[in-house]
């Protein structure tokens, strides 16, 4: 027990003294005669306590009056006790739930041992305390407002889970400023490990901020990078594995091909430093994945995948007279086959056979295809024609276009173009001055690409950025997006899969094999569940797509601790289990009352 103000005991002695010297000074009495003494037994007892100079006789009322001071005195003296109870009436806790806090290093990982310490906190809160728990993950979110309720913040908290992802530490601490930056004596406790960003956009207010560090070691091997890329033998794929600890680790790498194991090879990771691994896979693969087996604190990082695609490959019919610039810059691209001739096959206008049809200074013609793209003729309704162009410099207006993207075509040279402006439905990629160049646009499920020159007729072939547009312009054409391919990416980007839904409700089904229900709109749906490293499965109105999430996040899978971290340009040092001074005056005062009153029914017995 502590004493905030232990000075004022020095006033017991001298309040303690004058009430005894109360009861020591003699009453002045007037003189009267009776025929004895022992008819008046309390009178005399009173003159013998009164008497100046004579021992104090055992008083029950002293005794008490004494002891109500003394209690009265220690009372505003502030008496505390040790808590761990958090320091401000108004309390944010902020739980780190990244990947990093998944590590095993404490018991049962630092996760959990952020809860427990979140759990004992709110046990230890006064009824007069408030408290707020903000869960630190991908997206920043309220598990529970500022409230009393001691229940509904243990229930909060023991429905926490951690995320294969990094978190959005920045918007966690700013929602916290928001619930108590503005009241004084607040607090924002934050639990995390350190593996996250600085923090700068961020001002507590009038809250003051305390961080506490979980974790007691950095040892941990994780895979940083997975890519593939399919060649004419196959699916050629390179990890990469990085050693985040202070000690060499034994590890192995095993790559498996849609489940199946079809390399395996043994490391010794040094210290700080990495290792890297390439293999061919099976031609028509479809998932990769890369697995280490280690004994590390972290699994998250374990595991890696890419999607390969499945060794399918975009049908192409190229109708013309024969390109060699465009028929080279197509082949250039594995997962394309091409086909040639003079005019549509009468099987490709009843039947699907291909996805694109290229139209090279021909009359389009009807085509059962996914994307037509026309080269120098009549744009099929997609622009108007008002003349010809000599010699037009080549703009591109649409960069972000995933045609345009990483396309550069700026420098050709182009001979004669005709001169055109795109229909409303249809978007100018590349413009002269107010005429349309290239225009790309869908119309009733089918994709469209239009370029205003003959290509034999410039030198655009020629520039570095053509086979880059060429692909592009394949890809797009033929629909090819991650709504019917499935794909691989990282936990924590945003993710939205356009499909059309007429009913809005899609199920996904989580890497531990929970299904989530989901309800999204007509251009689809956004997935915040898809958060855990792992393979996924989507399925709604004509969808069953299959993805899978890696975690390949170097500062995540560095979990050694940190000690201080930068918060709104200030240092911030991590400290040991802040510890609390639960006021303990208001008990002793309270039983200073009881005292009184017990006082007073003695005195009124006697009386």
């Amino acid at each position: 027990m502590l004493l905030q103000a232990a000075g004022i005991l020095w006033w017991a002695v001298p309040v303690c003294a004058a009430l005894i010297a109360l009861y020591l000074l003699k009453m002045r009495r007037s003189d009267a005669t009776v025929p004895a003494l022992f008819l008046w037994p309390q009178i005399m007892t009173d003159v013998r306590a009164n008497a100046l100079f004579q021992k104090l006789r055992p008083n029950l009322l002293l005794f008490l009056q004494l002891l109500f001071l003394c209690l009265l005195i220690f009372a505003l003296a502030r008496p505390s006790a040790k808590s761990s109870a958090p320091i401000g009436s108004a309390t944010a806790i902020v739980i780190d739930a990244s990947a990093s806090m998944k590590a095993k290093d404490a018991a049962p990982s630092r996760f959990d041992a952020a809860k427990n310490r979140a759990l004992a906190l709110v046990g230890a809160m006064s009824p007069t305390d408030q408290i707020a728990v903000i869960s630190a993950g991908a997206e920043a979110k309220s598990a529970a407002s500022l409230t009393s309720d001691k229940k509904r913040l243990q229930d909060a908290i023991r429905s926490l889970t951690p995320q294969d992802a990094a978190s959005d530490m920045g918007e966690a601490l700013r929602l916290a400023s928001a619930l108590v930056g503005q009241r004084d004596g607040s607090k924002i406790l934050l639990l995390s490990d350190g593996a996250f960003q600085e923090v700068a956009n961020f001002s507590p207010g009038k809250a003051a901020v305390t961080f506490e560090s979980f974790g007691s070691t950095g040892e941990n091997v994780g895979i940083v990078a997975l890519d593939s890329s399919e060649t004419a033998t196959g699916v050629r794929s390179f990890a990469s594995i990085k050693n985040f600890g202070a000690k060499p680790a034994e590890i192995r790498l095993g790559i498996y091909a849609d489940g199946s194991l079809i390399d395996a090879k043994d490391f010794t990771v040094q210290p700080g430093r990495s290792v890297g691994h390439e293999w061919s896979a099976p031609k028509r693969a479809e998932w990769i994945e890369a697995r280490i087996e280690t004994d590390d604190a972290l699994e998250s990082d374990n595991r890696a995948y890419w999607y390969a695609g499945g060794g399918r490959k975009t049908q192409v019919l190229l109708i013309g007279a024969g390109n060699f610039f465009l028929e080279r810059a197509l082949s250039l691209e594995p997962t394309i086959d091409l086909d040639k001739a003079s005019t549509v096959p009468e099987t490709a206008r009843k039947e699907a056979r291909y996805d694109i049809a290229i139209f090279d200074g021909v009359q389009p013609q009807p085509v059962n295809a996914k994307g037509i793209w026309m080269i120098g003729g009549q744009p099929h309704e997609m622009a108007q024609l008002s003349g010809e162009l000599k010699e037009p410099s080549l703009s591109t207006s649409a960069r972000n276009h995933p045609i345009m993207r990483h396309a550069e075509l700026g420098a050709a040279y182009i001979e004669k173009a005709v001169r055109a402006t795109a229909a409303d439905w249809a978007t100018p990629l590349a413009e002269s001055g107010d005429a349309a160049l290239i225009i790309a646009g869908e119309r009733s499920g089918q994709r469209r690409l239009w370029m205003a020159w003959d290509i034999m007729q410039s030198d655009v072939a020629l520039q570095p950025g053509f086979p880059i547009f060429a692909a592009n312009a394949a890809r797009w054409l033929a629909g090819e997006t991650r709504e019917n391919r499935g794909f691989a990416a990282r936990t924590g980007q945003p993710i939205r899969i356009s499909h059309p839904s007429n009913n809005g409700r899609f199920q996904l089904q989580l890497p531990n094999g929970s299904i989530a229900q989901l309800t999204g709109g007509e251009n689809g749906v956004s997935l915040r569940e898809a958060v855990y490293a792992g393979q996924y499965r989507l399925r709604g109105e004509a969808l069953d797509l299959i993805f899978a999430l890696s975690l390949l996040n170097q500062q995540e899978s560095n979990i050694q601790p940190q000690k201080q971290t930068l918060l709104g340009g200030k240092t911030t040092v991590a400290s040991g289990r802040a510890l609390a001074l639960k006021e303990l005056w208001l008990y002793f005062a309270f039983l200073a009352l009881m005292l009184l009153a017990v006082e007073w029914l003695v005195f009124i017995r006697r009386s």
